[in-house]
């Protein structure tokens, strides 16, 4: 027995291994009460044409007219609040564009359709098609089945085509900002989830995430999921090399102290981009360095250096000796006195 309450209908697309051929069918999930188990129930209403475009048969078309006729569409409603203020950070950011150039007009759109979604729900994107509907977008357009094509067809090379268009137009001053996070998983499956150094200090494997943004507007650029055994050095290794293939030249890359490290900075120098990482204040150097400035630091409230509680800082410049080779390279410190 078919459960009466079934899901509404949708359109998927099958492709015919055999032939090549994508068809597309009405697909309407229920509960079998009797079978106690969900199942399907599919109708073939067409195929996709040698463009692409959607071709469909006689029978769903002369069903479509006749729906049209018993039920005269009186008015249509467009949830259009999320639009207005989306629609105006995609025009400010200047994205669409690079997104047109890097995947074509037609994955561009979809991409953005939905990046819409997961901003607004945050939920799995093979819910997106109802929400995109009822949103004035083709939501039917973006079936899971769909939407699993587009992801997979996201290559490496596609996104490395991407990024480097988007970051040259968005690091303008040179100034990156690079950070990495961890997300822990119960995943078993997922060849990126390993034991590592975990942040949130939870006994779980997880994935590495490197991120790298723009300083001067806070907006991402480039990102890259790697294995969560990875140690930092190894990943900014791996940020590295990533930008010499995007012909990213001249940069400065902005780190925390975590990144702090002889041969980090050494590794930086030699890919020949600049760098503004904090020294740890445990390094005796340091210390001694910042006892030889005091004596002639003015500690004023209106020193123009102060920070934003008020407190007075120092900034000066110095070299130290990395190696004993004797190359040095020039810090830029801002101590707190």
């Amino acid at each position: 027995m078919i459960d009466a309450n079934a899901k509404p209908m949708k359109i998927i697309r099958v492709t015919n291994k055999k032939n090549g051929v994508t068809y597309l069918y009405e697909d309407q999930a229920f509960w079998n009460s009797e079978k106690k188990r969900g199942e399907h129930k599919r109708k073939c209403i067409g195929r996709l044409g040698p463009d692409g475009s959607e071709i469909y048969n006689d029978f769903y078309l002369a069903r479509k007219e006749a729906s049209k006729a018993e039920n005269p569409l009186v008015s249509k409603t467009t949830l259009m609040g999320q639009n207005l203020i989306l629609d105006k950070v995609v025009k400010d950011v200047g994205i669409q564009p690079v997104l047109k150039e890097a995947f074509g007009a037609d994955d561009a759109d979809a991409i953005l359709q939905l990046a819409r979604y997961s901003v607004c729900e945050g939920k799995a994107l093979s819910r997106a098609e109802d929400w995109l509907n009822d949103r004035g977008f083709n939501g039917n357009a973006l079936c899971s089945q769909r939407i699993s094509e587009l992801l997979a067809s996201l290559s490496d090379d596609r996104r490395n085509t991407f990024f480097k268009l988007w970051i040259a137009k968005q690091a303008k001053k040179k100034a990156l900002l690079f950070d990495i996070t961890s997300i822990s998983s119960y995943g078993k499956n997922n060849t990126y989830v390993e034991r590592g150094y975990n942040r949130d200090h939870e006994n779980l494997r997880q994935i590495n995430l490197g991120l790298l943004s723009a300083h001067s507007s806070n907006v991402p650029l480039w990102y890259s999921e790697l294995p969560g055994s990875m140690s930092d050095s190894l990943v900014l290794d791996h940020v590295l090399r990533s930008l010499e293939k995007l012909d990213v030249k001249d940069i400065n890359l902005v780190g925390d102290r975590g990144f702090y490290s002889e041969a980090n900075l050494r590794n930086i120098a030699d890919k020949g981009q600049k760098f503004t990482i904090p020294v740890p204040s445990s390094l005796k150097w340091q210390k001694e360095l910042i006892d030889k400035v005091r004596p002639s630091c003015v500690l004023s409230s209106k020193n123009p250096w102060s920070n934003h509680q008020g407190i007075p800082c120092l900034i000066t410049g110095n070299s130290r000796v990395l190696s004993s080779a004797q190359e040095s390279m020039q810090i830029s410190r801002n101590y707190g006195l």
